[in-house]
């Protein structure tokens, strides 16, 4: 994935998360997208939200 992302929401029940992509050279361009995560990806994650004061929506 290319670009800066923003993490906006977070579904543990759906093991989905959706992520804000603001694509380089486009400062207008944004889109919300939903990716699937493997549990390895959850196990990484979870600190990271944890630090930013993201919650997870059970």
């Amino acid at each position: 994935m290319y670009g800066n992302f923003i993490i906006t929401d977070i579904r543990s029940s759906k093991n989905t998360i959706n992520i804000l992509l603001i694509q380089p050279g486009w400062i207008f361009c944004r889109r919300h997208l939903y990716i699937y995560l493997t549990k390895e990806e959850e196990k990484r994650l979870t600190p990271l939200l944890k630090l930013s004061n993201i919650s997870v929506d059970d």
